[in-house]
């Protein structure tokens, strides 16, 4: 599931997460199907081009294969402080 460009593609239309859809499903799909979604805001609508950021959601996979792929993606993959903490702010927005 590729949820990176949600604001951009489904606009005032309310957004449903691919993962949100399969919990939906009930036994067996929710529980058995594997899903991965993508999040990033490398290419957002609200001006944060630029920063790079993002992160994956593993559902439904086996221990070991989780393990292995986050191992594999941490070596390739790092994104600069700055983008890290933009994304850290857009999914956890600050509070008063």
């Amino acid at each position: 599931a590729d949820e990176v460009y949600q604001e951009n593609i489904y606009g005032r239309v309310p957004f449903v997460s691919a993962y949100r859809a399969l919990r939906s499903m009930g036994a067996p799909y929710a529980d058995s199907q594997e899903l991965v979604s993508f999040h990033s805001i490398s290419k957002g609508a609200a001006g944060e081009c630029g920063l790079r950021g993002g992160y994956f959601h593993l559902a439904n996979f086996d221990a070991g294969v989780r393990a292995n792929l986050y191992k594999v993606v941490s070596i390739s993959l790092c994104a600069a402080v700055s983008g890290m903490v933009a994304f850290g702010c857009y999914i956890n927005p600050p509070r008063p």
